[in-house]
Order: C-alpha cells, then sequence, then structure tokens
C-alpha cells in the first residue's frame, strides 16, 4: 500500500488525455489505464473502511454515519485508525489516499464522463440511461467544472 501514493501521483500526466483530448481512442485507451490505479485506491480504501467500521461499531459501540463515502470516513476518521491494531499500520497512507480521491473528486468525475463519452463513441456502446449523461454534465457545471473535450463532441 506505500507505492498506492505514488501510483496516484504517476498516473496523473494521463488526466491531461483524458481530459482535454477529443480524440475517442486516446480518451478511452488513457481512462482504461487510469481506473486501473484508482480502482486500486478505491478498493484499498475501502477495506480500511469496512475494517475501521467493524471495530467501531462492535468493539467500541460507537455511532457513526452510515451515509459517508468510504474515502469520507476513513479520512474524517482517521484518529481511531492509530488506536486499532493492524490499521495503525495503514494509518498515514490510508489517510493520505483518502485525502487525495476527496481532493480530486470533482476532477474523478470528470473523468468518469470522459470516459463513458469516449466509450460510447470509440464503440458505438451507449452505456447511459436516459438522463444519465445529460445530469453527469450538469452536476459538473453546477460544480464549476470544466467539461473534458470529447464530451463537446456530441
Amino acid at each position: 500500500e506505500n507505492d498506492l501514493s505514488g501510483l496516484l501521483m504517476q498516473g496523473m500526466p494521463r488526466w491531461n488525455d483524458i481530459l482535454k483530448s477529443t480524440d475517442a481512442l486516446v480518451v478511452q485507451r488513457q481512462y482504461s489505464e487510469w481506473l486501473k490505479v484508482e480502482g486500486l485506491a478505491r478498493a484499498y480504501i475501502s477495506s480500511i473502511a469496512i475494517a475501521l467500521k467493524i471495530y467501531l461499531e462492535y468493539y467500541l459501540q460507537i455511532e457513526f454515519d452510515r451515509s459517508q463515502s468510504d474515502e469520507d470516513f476513513v479520512y474524517i476518521n482517521q484518529v481511531w485508525m492509530n488506536k486499532v491494531p493492524y490499521l495503525t499500520e495503514h494509518s498515514a497512507n490510508a489517510y493520505l489516499v483518502a485525502n487525495y480521491l476527496m481532493t480530486f473528486q470533482p476532477g474523478l468525475k470528470a473523468m468518469q464522463l470522459a470516459g463513458l463519452v469516449a466509450s460510447k463513441i470509440a464503440f458505438g456502446q451507449d452505456l447511459f440511461k436516459p438522463g444519465a449523461l445529460e445530469k453527469m454534465k450538469k452536476e459538473l457545471v453546477d460544480n464549476g467544472i470544466t467539461l473534458p473535450a470529447i464530451v463537446e463532441t456530441l
């Protein structure tokens, strides 16, 4: 897990192609590679969050907000990880990865949209349920996020 923070940072150069290219094959290929790294990060944070929730709920009998994303939960409850056997070893790295996923959430959502649109264009796969594309675009625009260039080609 120590290399996970580094993998996230090393993957960032792909963002430029994902967000700025209008070539569907380039966007799709770069997003597929990026998704491997993001998927590892999310799986790691998910496993840490599950372990911490079990500890808090069953051992300490502490209530917590179940509606939080895994990265929010790990970030907010990092102080508890320092007190839990096994999780203490992961505390610092989990905090960094959770912070990364939270901080870059708008960009990650924009890249998800770009990847889906690129797949639709490149492979003729309409992966959107009715109205979903418009909803994703609106959420980005409403939050001041520039739409990926590939989206403008639709």
